[in-house]
């Protein structure tokens, strides 16, 4: 078939051939940068942002929840009022990441996730983490007891297993330690 033709002309052939490839292939660069382009708008417009603002959200809660724990560890320190300021304040500033991140553009499912979970959070926030009423401790003595020390039938139940485990046969190791010269 390519016997009858002339060299000028397979060569004109195969530099068309060739040219053909070279845009076909400049055809799918350019659309595979366009969609690239479209996914980096994606990503810092929509990602970025939920990300960023959840992860403002996630700390700041987490530095609440901490002073909280300071609090009910030391329920009878002199400063409650001070960190119970200082716990508001750290889920206030949560609580902008989080509107951040709800006024954001979402798909059906994520808003439906996002609804059932600010249900949840406002209701912790509500009714856990700063309840309306808080009954004072008795006396400053049994309050930090009854959050530091362990309950008496603890205690007892431990003291127990560890008398009834001294009496057992003692565990044999393979290995035998050496003497240290």
């Amino acid at each position: 078939m390519f016997s009858n033709l002339m060299i000028r002309t397979r060569l004109a052939l195969a530099m068309g051939f060739l040219g053909l490839l070279m845009a076909i292939g400049a055809a799918l660069g350019v659309t595979g940068i366009a969609f690239s382009n479209a996914d980096q708008k994606e990503l810092y417009s929509n990602d970025l942002a939920s990300a960023s603002a959840h992860g403002k959200f996630d700390f700041f809660c987490a530095r609440g929840r901490l002073v909280l724990d300071r609090i009910a560890a030391q329920p009878d320190r002199a400063d409650i009022a001070s960190l119970e300021q200082h716990a508001r304040e750290q889920f206030a500033i949560g609580d902008k990441g989080w509107q951040a991140y709800r006024a954001l553009p979402s798909d059906g499912q994520e808003r439906q996730l996002t609804d059932a979970l600010e249900a949840k959070r406002i209701q912790a926030i509500n009714g856990v983490a700063f309840p309306r009423s808080r009954p004072p401790p008795k006396n400053k003595a049994t309050a930090s007891s009854r959050s530091t020390a362990p309950s008496r039938r603890w205690t007892k139940s431990r003291s127990a297993t560890r008398r009834s485990s001294s009496r057992r046969r003692p565990r044999r190791h393979r290995w035998k330690s050496r003497p240290r010269a």
